[in-house]
């Protein structure tokens, strides 16, 4: 049964009062001031009881629970410090499990940022990434939380721990700004390189919107496909890439609007593709949507059409737009922590 404070100890004497002394109210007076004492020692063990608490404890008591425990509380305020303590009791226990070290990061934050989601993406044997995500952290705990991964994580382990805080903003566009050079292919072949029979060409009659537009007429060999030059990106953030299409004739074969991840030393990592099967006289979008991997610094728009048709193809309007980080965070933070 849960403890509960007793708020009525002069009531509950009065009504033990033998009979013969009820109802007098001179006795009723002096029980009153006698057992008023005993309400004061209940009040103040109630008091040294509950706000010692982690849960409850406020101020200095909070502070002498982080000297106990072993971390001081630098510039945070009560709930933020309760949520780093929290962490390091979790800490303390740890035995360097994976779950365990995502759990300690989730009790820093999870108790102070409402919303926040804490993602662990474990590289085995021996690595891994935990990102705080959907709010930015308030300032000054980032550097707490990853010294409690250091302390909670096993001897050897790497782990990037990447966050935001405060009101940090990272230089990207906004969401709806087309991060594609020459996207309508204005500027000529400027942005982009061509394979297998494409044109850009001067052709206000078959263009989308503007004057130039980009002509696939069938070549003697199989594979098509036209590639912007490498756009930056930001690893965790959501990406589109989306083109309109059309042909001189209705056509059943597909064309693949692909984006193909790069990381910092120009390797390439992975792409993500969607294909659009058939187009017609008319214009038709095609697009694609991913996720900027881990490592992603750069990225190109590749649109493939695998088997050439005797129709003539125009492509014209590439747009490439973020939606802003996936997790709604921009990792403005990135910490490399090492096991101890």
């Amino acid at each position: 049964m849960a403890l509960e404070i007793i708020n009525d100890h002069a009531d509950r004497a009065i009504a033990n009062l033998l009979v013969q002394f009820k109802d007098r109210p001179n006795i009723e007076a002096v029980l009153r001031v006698v057992v008023g004492k005993v309400q004061e020692i209940e009040i103040a063990f109630w008091q040294l009881l509950t706000e010692r608490l982690l849960g409850e404890a406020v101020g200095s008591q909070l502070d002498v629970i982080g000297r106990i425990i072993g971390r001081d509380r630098g510039p945070l305020d009560d709930d933020v410090y309760r949520g780093v303590l929290r962490g390091k009791v979790a800490a303390n226990l740890s035995s360097g499990t994976w779950a365990e070290v995502v759990h300690v990061v989730a009790l820093c934050v999870n108790s102070v940022i409402v919303g926040s989601y804490v993602e662990g993406v474990p590289e085995y044997p021996a690595a891994g990434t935990i990102r705080i995500t959907s709010t930015p952290l308030v300032e000054g705990i980032g550097p707490h939380v990853a010294d409690l991964v250091a302390l909670a994580e096993s001897s050897g382990v790497r782990i990037l721990f990447q966050y935001y805080e405060g009101d940090y903003v990272f230089g990207f566009d906004a969401p709806d700004t087309n991060l594609c050079v020459n996207p309508s292919f204005e500027a000529g072949d400027i942005n982009w390189a061509k394979l297998g029979g494409i044109s850009i060409i001067d052709d206000p009659a078959n263009a989308r919107t503007l004057k130039w537009v980009s002509k696939w007429v069938s070549p003697s060999y199989g594979e098509q496909s036209i590639t912007s030059e490498q756009i930056s990106v930001v690893h965790g953030f959501d990406y589109v890439a989306s083109i309109w299409l059309k042909g001189s004739d209705t056509a059943d074969s597909a064309v693949y609007v692909t984006i193909r991840w790069y990381d910092s030393d120009g390797v390439f990592i992975s792409d993500d593709s969607s294909a659009l099967t058939g187009w017609s006289l008319t214009w038709v979008p095609a697009s694609v949507s991913a996720i900027a991997p881990p490592k992603a610094v750069a990225a190109e728009i590749k649109i493939i059409r695998p088997v050439a048709e005797e129709d003539i193809l125009y492509v014209d309007d590439v747009e490439f737009i973020t939606n802003g980080p996936c997790f709604d965070g921009v990792y403005g933070f990135t910490t490399t922590v090492e096991g101890t």
